[in-house]
């Protein structure tokens, strides 16, 4: 079978003439280890693909528009990612809820009794009634009885809650799913770059 006629350039001589640089524009992108493997791996995926488009300058413009387009959405899915350790397959989450109470009470009491005695005669003879034989006596008796109770109590509650991160399975295989999902975002961008290109199917 015969070599295809090329309709346009492919990618890998444009990426060959001086004044062609396929990254040279700022797209949404914040960590550069991550920037450098994706640029890497769109050259390398369209690397012998012919341009979608008549010329260089028209396919640029293309393809910047639609990388400023679609990359938002893959940053905030990586951004995601990178957030999750790729170790921590099973989480344990402990709550504990602690009560202290005290009590305590004081009470205080007096008692205070106060007599007086009432004599009358009717035939005073000393100046001193007391000396007299008394004709009436009374006695009389008076009391107070005080009391004070004090209570205080104090109440505290105390909440709190340990995360454990553990993992099940082969580190291994962990880590290797972990970077397949990784380098999935990456084929997803791929994949949305395919119309700017002339497929062969």
């Amino acid at each position: 079978m015969g070599k295809m006629a090329e309709v346009t350039m492919e990618l890998r001589h444009l990426l060959q003439m001086d004044n062609f640089n396929l990254f040279d524009f700022d797209y949404p992108i914040g960590d550069l280890t991550w920037k450098e493997e994706l640029e890497r791996d769109i050259i390398n995926y369209f690397y012998f693909h012919e341009i979608g488009s008549e010329t260089p300058d028209r396919f640029k413009w293309q393809f910047k528009t639609r990388m400023l387009l679609i990359m938002p959405k893959y940053v905030k899915l990586y951004d995601a990612l990178q957030g999750v350790n790729p170790l921590a397959t099973l989480q344990v989450v402990e709550e504990s809820a602690d009560r202290t109470t005290s009590s305590g009470s004081s009470t205080t009491s007096s008692n205070t009794n106060t007599q007086a005695d009432d004599v009358r005669t009717d035939y005073p003879d000393h100046a001193d009634i007391s000396n007299d034989i008394p004709t009436e006596k009374t006695r009389s008796t008076t009391s107070n009885n005080t009391s004070t109770n004090n209570i205080n109590t104090a109440e505290a509650d105390r909440e709190g809650e340990l995360k454990r991160e553990g993992y099940q399975g082969e580190v291994s295989n962990l880590v290797q799913n972990y970077y397949k999902n990784m380098k999935s975002i990456n084929m997803m961008i791929i994949n949305e770059l395919k119309d700017l290109f002339i497929l062969v199917y």
